[in-house]
């Protein structure tokens, strides 16, 4: 799971998850409450910090 106390660090891990994800990562940044409306990403909140985490497709 990725969390958002470092906006930058966060962004790495989460292209991280992705196939080919380093060369696309600020796009995955920008669309993430759309990969989550995808189910692509889920996000789950604890104690105020958002994790975000890639659902694996086959």
């Amino acid at each position: 799971m990725v969390d958002f106390l470092g906006e930058a660090c966060a962004n790495d891990q989460i292209a991280a998850q992705f196939k080919n994800g380093s060369r696309n990562k600020t796009a995955i940044a920008e669309n993430l409450d759309r990969l989550e409306w995808f189910s692509i990403l889920i996000c789950q909140e604890e104690n105020h910090i958002k994790y975000w985490q890639h659902i694996e497709t086959s």
